[in-house]
């Protein structure tokens, strides 16, 4: 049986999924793992490579969700970012995004943050090769 909070999250990243493809997205990956790291949705906007983590919160639940991405879990997504990146050989721009689902009693509410984070900011942009 699932934990309700698996199923909150597996829920989140496919209303995530479906809200990027609307917008054009080619999806490449769901929840790639590389070791301990995971990045919940690779894909591609245009020439840019996007690595996305995905938050999603249910009813009072609430707070803004994109806040949950510690220091420590850009460090796990910038690993798999890297072995990803350097596999398919891409030669375009890339970015890191976070995308907030909040799961309310009348719907939910989407949020897309571009741009959240970079290498830099975790002193380890030469392990991205960029």
């Amino acid at each position: 049986m699932t934990a309700p909070h698996i199923k909150v999250g597996e829920s989140g990243e496919d209303i995530a999924a479906n809200f990027i493809q609307l917008k054009g997205y080619i999806i490449l990956e769901r929840n790639y793992r590389h070791h301990k790291a995971e990045v919940d949705i690779i894909a591609l906007h245009k020439n840019t490579l996007v690595f996305i983590e995905v938050k999603t919160r249910s009813g009072k639940d609430y707070f803004h969700a994109e806040q949950a991405v510690s220091k420590a879990k850009q460090s796990l997504i910038y690993s798999a970012a890297s072995h990803y990146y350097q596999h398919i050989l891409h030669k375009g721009p890339m970015r890191f995004d976070v995308i907030s689902v909040h799961l309310l009693p009348y719907g939910r509410d989407i949020y897309h943050f571009h741009d959240c984070f970079y290498p830099l900011q975790a002193g380890i942009i030469e392990d991205l090769n960029i």
